[in-house]
């Protein structure tokens, strides 16, 4: 629960997607890490994978996912594995989130 409160009230204009992409994309690994735990804890909760999908779907989530900090890889992994074994919204052949499911497969 507190993944989707920092998704769609922690931040100071209450729009968390928007902050949360800003940390993957400063390129600090401290920055990151932070968002990899966020979306970790966030895609836990059914009703905040819909505001996550937008990341796998952009491949905002590829990039915490090929990130050289093992810490960094392993958040993004676990919220790749949740939101695809969980997602009835997605199809079994959709090659990108087949793709994020094989690099996390490999960093779990």
């Amino acid at each position: 629960d507190v993944g989707v409160w920092a998704l769609k009230h922690g931040w100071s204009d209450e729009n968390g997607v928007d902050e949360l992409k800003q940390l993957i994309f400063s390129n600090d690994s401290r920055a990151m890490s932070i968002a990899s735990e966020l979306v970790s804890a966030a895609s836990s909760v059914e009703k905040s994978r819909p505001l996550l999908a937008t990341l796998v779907q952009e491949g905002t989530l590829e990039d915490l996912l090929i990130h050289p900090n093992a810490d960094v890889r392993s958040g993004a992994a676990s919220c790749a594995a949740k939101i695809g074994l969980a997602s009835k919204a997605l199809s079994e052949d959709d090659g990108e989130v087949m793709a994020l499911f094989d690099i996390a497969i490999e960093l779990l």
